[in-house]
């Protein structure tokens, strides 16, 4: 190894259970990213990406109640199109545009 090069850094690992404490710290707790990240000897842009997956997950992990309604509210719209479009081809071949 010469002088100017330096020794490569391992990759570290976090656990899912360090990830959580860490964001929920930053979220919970009013301290900035900067403080969670020197209390835990992390990087600001690992941080920020643990905190977009989590509000993520907790987008995804919505009431099957309310996905329920919601899937049955886009089959009646998706119901409509179709009547609605297959009025207007009607329209068109009968030339009556």
């Amino acid at each position: 190894m010469t002088e100017t090069m330096k020794p490569r850094r391992t990759r570290r690992h976090f656990t899912a259970e360090f990830k959580r404490h860490a964001v929920e710290l930053h979220l919970h707790s009013g301290l900035t990213i900067a403080q969670v990240c020197s209390e835990f000897k992390i990087s600001p842009s690992a941080l920020s990406r643990w905190i977009k997956e989590s509000r993520t997950e907790a987008k995804s992990a919505r009431n099957p109640a309310e996905m329920e309604r919601e899937i049955q509210r886009l089959r009646m719209e998706n119901e409509f199109l179709k009547k609605t479009s297959s009025y207007f081809a009607s329209l068109q071949r009968n030339g009556m545009e």
